[in-house]
């Protein structure tokens, strides 16, 4: 083989290479997302337990009223800071969409139970 075939075959082979391997580097946009707010809901399920234990240690008497007021208030702050997070981080399509279903599934429900609601005042109106 000639030089320039095997400058060619090397070429190719990287480009094979790199059109194979991309998709197992490339992260998708809602992986990540999904990612980050998997992380963001273990911390707020720490907060969480970490104000159930204070509350704890206060009706046990392991701490003072003082203490748990201002451990408290971080706590709280530290998990509306991370409420807001998750509420970011969530897709905003599909909340409406299930908004949307949710509501039609409600309406289609209300009038099967009214309609057995008049059904049973007609029975009782016979009888």
């Amino acid at each position: 083989m000639s030089t320039g075939g095997i400058i060619l075959a090397v070429i190719l082979c990287a480009m094979t290479l790199i059109v194979v391997a991309t998709p197992f580097f490339k992260r998708d946009e809602n992986q990540r997302r999904a990612e980050e707010l998997t992380g963001v809901a273990a911390h707020y399920e720490r907060v969480l337990t970490n104000i159930r234990d204070l509350e704890e240690d206060l009706a046990l008497g392991k701490i003072q009223q003082a203490f748990h007021d201002e451990e408290r208030a971080k706590y709280v702050a530290e998990g509306v800071t991370l409420l807001r997070q998750m509420e970011a981080l969530q897709p905003a399509d599909i909340a409406p969409v299930i908004a949307r279903v949710e509501t039609e599934e409600d309406i289609s429900m209300d009038d099967m139970i009214e309609q057995a609601v008049s059904a049973r005042r007609k029975e009782r109106q016979v009888s």
